[in-house]
């Protein structure tokens, strides 16, 4: 299988390849990198018309690759996914929608992690949309409560581009160990592929409530669609 993954920042490049060798260590990845698409819409604060540009033409330039599968490595831009659809011919998906479906079914209190101030908000709306989806299957008319902890590490985003992993990973997981034992969390959410390699840290510090990644649950997602 060819997938064809859009990434806005080089740091989700490696993580979501390693996660889909991993599971298909035969796939071929193709990336697709246009760094401008997060830089701006941080910038604006939303994704307007400029940026959905910028987001058609790298969906449209990874279908021209022949690919099998496209997915969507930015949570920013994952829910305007459903405005490219009908304009593609292969399945598209977002990275983060499988792990936002399990979150969902877990329910309750939620802490969500994430590196800059977009990831959080945008991830409790896919979470709580998710919800309804499953809510609709069940055949009831609202989901069981879910509320969230806002665990934005702002200043983490700078260490981990100069390279300093070791104090990325102590911080977030500063910031996991404070959800749960302060904030009473039953479940943890690593909103963004690049926070998703201080899961081994979190763990190793004791966090026994679930801790979800995109990478991990996105590759699975991908890996589930010829099967």
């Amino acid at each position: 299988m060819r997938y064809g993954i859009i990434h806005a920042t080089m740091g989700s490049v490696a993580p979501l390849k390693k996660a889909i060798l991993e599971l298909e260590p035969n796939a071929k990845v193709v990336n697709f990198v246009n760094e401008e698409m997060l830089a701006y819409a941080n910038r604006t604060g939303k994704v307007d018309e400029t940026a959905m540009r910028m987001f058609a033409r790298i969906v449209f330039t990874a279908q021209e690759a022949g690919v099998d599968a496209i997915m969507v490595a930015c949570n920013i831009f994952a829910p305007h996914i459903d405005t490219v659809k009908p304009f593609i011919s292969v399945p598209i998906l977002a990275v983060d929608s499988a792990m936002q479906q399990i979150a969902a079914s877990i329910g309750g209190r939620i802490g969500i992690i994430g590196t800059n101030m977009s990831s959080v908000p945008s991830c409790s709306r896919g979470i709580l949309a998710a919800a309804g989806r499953l809510a609709e299957t069940r055949g009831q008319a609202s989901s069981a409560p879910i509320s969230f902890c806002d665990g934005t590490v702002s200043e983490a985003a700078a260490v981990l581009e100069n390279g300093d992993v070791e104090t990325f990973d102590r911080m977030l997981t500063q910031k996991a160990l404070e959800l749960v034992e302060k904030e009473h969390c039953n479940a943890l959410v690593l909103a963004q592929i690049t926070t998703a390699r201080a899961k081994k840290a979190i763990l190793d510090a004791g966090v026994t409530v679930p801790v979800l990644t995109t990478p991990e649950e996105g590759a699975k997602a991908l890996a589930a669609l010829y099967k």
